[in-house]
């Protein structure tokens, strides 16, 4: 007995009785070999969950492990009795697929499948909707060996995590060259992290009624051999791959390290506005950490913006945050305010203090300016739905001394952009203050 109960664990994962990753391999040799001696062909389907880590951050380990049980034993449910299931580890999953010379049954299977999983599950009180993200390889056509099947599958699944997630992928050779470059990003960031190469730049924002300072967008750059990194480069790729959260906390940290110099200065107790997703904002420890810093008296000008879909049901533990940080008297700005998902009842619950516009608002889908008039209109009437709101509004990238005109004839109160004043570290800012109050 004792044998047969070390076997079992040396086989078969011990939460949900499927097979672990090392008889799952096993099985893929063994399925190989026979398809090299029949001629057929079989389909390795890789799974990973979305939005796991959540059930888990919420709701504790013992949900968690209900959630994935109840996987287990729907794609048992969902797939053909010669099919085998097996668990990698966490919420990754796979399925060995022989006999699949038909895609369309297997297309059917595969839908089934998703399907399947997105039915909601209940634990103790509490439903969970989970989705899934599915990569798919076919041997011989994808490779002829066990580690080449895994790992095509493997990037099929994150191309189908990439897309949203809740479909399926099958592996496509350019996809190796996409994996490949997220896998040397994700190095190289982390390694940009240890050895000190993000750094904050603060970019001043202006009253458009009497011209004086209000404060200033903190935004986080990277400098990587010699060249400052586009944040569009690496903060979409952050977003995706989680290490945007590893961004939120480093942002922080460096912001805390400049404010003794800035409040020292004459720039004194200025705003500055911090931009935070809601990916980082959903991070039970970040979050914490967060509220806890917000009762300190040197955080006491921080302003942090989020974008309007952190109003959105799936963000309900960043919504709560955000309630939390304004009830310390931190600051709140919806950043891309009048272009996104806008639900008034959750902003007047809200009660963010300020509203930013962006400069593409006033451009029509084809990218090009609206003609003057109708720019002029539809900014004041995003300003005065502000307004309304009980905020101060801001109107982001005016790049041009013809968007400071605009955004003061649309009624905004503040500028931000490269017409007012470029990003400048915190020693520049200081000086450019200085320079400005000597000049008035």
């Amino acid at each position: 007995q004792l044998t047969s109960g070390l076997e079992q664990r040396a086989h078969f994962d011990s939460l949900t009785t499927l097979m672990n990753r090392e008889s799952l391999r096993d099985l893929l040799g063994t399925e190989i070999v026979r398809c090299q001696r029949s001629g057929e062909g079989l389909a390795l389907v890789s799974l990973d969950l979305d939005g796991f880590k959540e059930v888990n951050d919420r709701h504790g380990h013992e949900a968690g492990d209900a959630v994935l049980r109840e996987v287990a034993v729907r794609l048992g449910a969902n797939v053909r009795r010669n099919d085998a299931v097996g668990r990698l580890g966490g919420d990754e999953f796979a399925l060995i697929i022989p006999h699949s010379g038909s895609l369309p049954e297997l297309e059917l299977m595969l839908d089934r499948v998703i399907r399947g999983l997105a039915e909601p599950i209940n634990f103790d009180g509490a439903e969970f909707t989970l989705t899934a993200s599915v990569g798919v390889s076919l041997y011989p056509e994808d490779g002829i060996d066990v580690d080449h099947l895994m790992r095509a599958g493997d990037i099929a699944m994150y191309a189908s995590k990439a897309r949203g997630g809740n479909d399926y992928s099958y592996y496509q050779t350019a996809m190796t060259v996409d994996a490949e470059l997220r896998r040397k990003m994700g190095r190289a960031i982390k390694t940009a992290i240890s050895d000190g190469e993000f750094e904050l730049r603060y970019q001043p924002i202006v009253s458009l009624t009497d011209d004086s300072v209000w404060g200033a967008e903190v935004l986080l750059t990277w400098r990587h051999e010699h060249r400052t990194v586009a944040a569009d480069e690496f903060l979409t790729f952050a977003e995706r791959s989680g290490q945007i959260r590893l961004l939120g906390s480093l942002a922080v940290d460096l912001l805390r390290h400049d404010l003794p110099d800035l409040s020292e200065s004459s720039w004194g107790k200025r705003e500055l506005a911090l931009h935070l997703t809601s990916t980082q904002l959903d991070v039970r420890a970040f979050a914490d950490e967060l509220a806890l810093l917000a009762g300190s008296p040197e955080l006491d000008c921080v302003v942090i913006g989020v974008s309007e879909s952190v109003l959105l049901p799936e963000h309900a533990r960043a919504a709560e945050l955000i309630g939390r940080l304004d009830g310390t008297g931190m600051g709140v700005s919806i950043d891309d305010f009048g272009s996104g998902f806008t639900n008034l009842r959750m902003l007047r619950a809200l009660s963010p203090r300020f509203t930013k516009i962006n400069r593409a608002l006033l451009d029509g889908t084809d990218g090009k300016e609206y003609d003057t008039e109708t720019s002029i209109e539809i900014g004041a009437s995003t300003v005065r739905l502000g307004h309304s709101l009980g905020t101060k509004v801001i109107f982001a990238r005016a790049d041009t001394e013809h968007d400071v005109e605009l955004a003061r004839r649309m009624g905004a109160d503040f500028a931000q952009g490269e017409a007012v004043a470029p990003p400048m570290g915190n020693s520049r800012l200081i000086s450019w203050l200085d320079e400005r109050l000597a000049a008035t």
